[in-house]
């Protein structure tokens, strides 16, 4: 058991850092490229753009506050934009808020919780006030709303571990748990799935060659064992469902509202499993994808970067 649970924090933490997009803590500013043109743009611009659209997913890099500050800076211009054409202000859609945490987020934002209740409920972590607290402190100054995005990890998990259907599995959920995840979940053949299993068995051998046979419960059945790439991409795809219907509801709801997600970036830059289900869900939806990556590849653009979004932010990274 020991071994099963040391394999599973690693493959975690695995997942974690490169689909998410995890980075460490560097200083320095913004490069901003539009992909449509290949050129160099700005700020400016790609604000003007987001504003212009009816939803914004913007591809974060966890905790990289670079990243932070940029997007914290874009939905205060969607805000300010708002405001000032008398537009209801932009609806906020987080990923990193579990569908659970609904009001406690409702309670914070409208000014009946205080902040330490709040951020205990919604069980944000250490990093909280320097990654995504500006962001609901803005949706908070300009009284606006946000959107808990996310199917609980607990629900995740047991689905996870079940080896069973999206579609038996949750005839065993509680209704309570039933009405905080997707009803039904697709997970296609797809150059998204490719790219995710492709990286889990990369991670797989790099870790001494995957898992061995007392670590894998259905080694004949990857689609029913937990630990196999197979699985856990239909986990992702649980994790895609459940956030592009967040915001499609909030956009159903809301119809002269426009929303930003903000998310990990595997998710929505070249073609994710969120922006495909999403356009699928509002094909009528002018959508914008904004994708972050740090300096490590370069501070220009280049030719792996095209085609992943509309607009790409490069982080200059300045080694303290």
């Amino acid at each position: 058991m020991a071994k099963r649970q040391c394999y599973t924090w690693m493959m975690s933490s695995a997942i974690t850092v490169v689909l998410c997009g995890c980075a460490p803590t560097p200083t320095g500013g913004i490069r901003v490229f539009d992909l449509a043109t290949g050129r160099e743009s700005s700020f400016d611009a790609m604000a003007q753009a987001a504003c212009e659209s009816d939803v914004v997913l913007f591809g974060e890099a966890h905790y990289d506050p670079i990243c932070n500050g940029a997007e914290a800076d874009l939905y205060d211009a969607m805000l300010t934009e708002c405001e000032k054409t008398g537009r209801a202000p932009t609806i906020l859609a987080m990923e990193f808020f579990e569908t659970d945490t609904q009001p406690a987020l409702d309670a914070y934002v409208n000014g009946a919780m205080v902040e330490s209740d709040f951020v205990k409920q919604a069980r944000q972590g250490a990093k909280y006030p320097t990654s995504h607290r500006p962001l609901i402190e803005l949706a908070k100054r300009f009284e606006s709303r946000v959107v808990a995005a996310n199917t609980p990890r607990r629900i995740v998990k047991d689905f996870r571990e079940s080896g069973v259907d999206y579609a038996d599995f949750r005839p065993t959920m509680t209704a309570e748990d039933q009405a905080l995840s997707p009803p039904t979940l697709s997970a296609p053949d797809s150059p998204y799935r490719d790219r995710f299993l492709e990286f889990m068995r990369g991670a797989m051998e790099s870790h001494g060659g995957g898992a061995s046979d007392e670590m894998r419960l259905i080694p004949d059945d990857p689609m029913r064992d937990p630990m196999s790439p197979e699985r856990m991409f239909l986990t992702q795809s649980l994790w895609d469902e459940s956030m592009s219907r967040a915001v499609a509801r909030a956009r159903a709801e809301s119809p002269g509202r426009n929303v930003l997600l903000v998310v990990g970036g595997f998710h929505v830059e070249r073609g994710g499993g969120t922006t495909q289900k999403l356009r699928t869900l509002r094909p009528q939806d002018r959508i914008l994808v904004v994708r972050y990556r740090d300096s490590e590849a370069g501070i220009d653009m280049t030719s792996a970067d095209e085609k992943s979004a509309d607009f790409l932010i490069v982080g200059q990274t300045e080694t303290p």
